[in-house]
């Protein structure tokens, strides 16, 4: 990275406004670079926190820490009232989330001239919900979690081995709210390798029993939920009252070369009610083609 040289020539060394402002581009460059080297992929990142959930009245984000291409920046947590019915998702109808730059200035102090200065910068975002997303904002459904993005791409590079079967077996916990967009549960394997599913359970541990309504919990290649695909876990068992465990068989269908095996809710619908973690065994191959 560059850096400001420290010369020692025994004499006091002159500094200047723009030497901080090297010292900042370094750092932001340096970040900057590595993001995008870890992802494969420059873009807009969730990297902790920013999470979302809603009840029958409000919507919620957690705070958290965006990058927004060139640094880290906080973002405060919010709420909001849902604008529209209540039967509705109000991450896919109706307003929309987004992020917008917050950017502000602080610490006053008096200078050698006696003139008065800001010299501090707060370079941070904050939610916002609208019918539209306004210019120069970011519509958060539209963001991905760093660590999903860094993991499929430290997959995806990964040389080819020799054609191979390798058996695989995960656990893997999810949010019953979390589960109103499609998730991940076996990342890509990298190009020329198929996942195959051999057989999975999921376990749901209420804290307070869930109503998913008519939803089904589907399996399925990529991203689309609405697609069966591997399979399903139906509705009476997400709405068990007690700890339950449910054994689904997976179909023999079409696979895919290096893509994700993901669940979701099939109305893409968070519970009305409830609160659940949902635990997924898999046993699985990774075929090498």
């Amino acid at each position: 990275m560059d850096k400001l040289l420290a010369v020692s020539a025994g004499v006091g060394q002159p500094l200047r406004p723009e030497d901080w402002e090297f010292i900042q581009n370094a750092t932001v460059e340096t970040i900057k670079n590595l993001v995008n080297g870890l992802t494969g992929v420059p873009g807009n990142y969730i990297i902790t926190g920013l999470n979302i959930t809603y009840d029958s009245t409000h919507i919620y984000v957690s705070e958290g820490i965006f990058f927004d291409g060139q640094e880290f920046c906080y973002v405060p947590a919010a709420n909001y009232t849902i604008q529209g019915g209540l039967d509705d998702n109000p991450l896919t109808e109706g307003y929309k989330l987004y992020l917008t730059p917050d950017n502000t200035t602080g610490e006053l102090r008096t200078f050698k001239d006696t003139t008065t200065h800001n010299v501090r910068g707060y370079n941070r975002y904050a939610t916002g919900y609208a019918a539209a997303v306004p210019s120069g904002s970011i519509e958060m459904t539209s963001l991905e979690n760093i660590l999903d993005v860094i993991t499929a791409h430290v997959i995806e590079a990964i040389p080819p081995a020799p054609a191979s079967v390798d058996l695989m077996y995960l656990r893997k916990v999810f949010s019953a709210d979390s589960l109103e967009q499609w998730q991940i549960v076996i990342p890509r394997p990298g190009i020329g390798k198929v996942t195959q599913v051999i057989s999975m359970s999921a376990r749901v541990d209420p804290a307070v029993q869930l109503q998913v309504g008519i939803q089904s919990l589907n399996v399925f290649y990529g991203d689309d939920v609405t697609e069966i695909g591997i399979g399903s876990f139906p509705n009476n068992f997400l709405e068990e009252p007690v700890a339950t465990t449910y054994d689904m068989v997976p179909n023999p269908g079409q696979m895919y070369e290096n893509e994700y095996v993901s669940i979701g809710l099939s109305g893409e619908t968070g519970p009305s009610a409830g609160s659940a973690n949902i635990i997924i065994y898999c046993l699985y191959k990774i075929i090498t083609l």
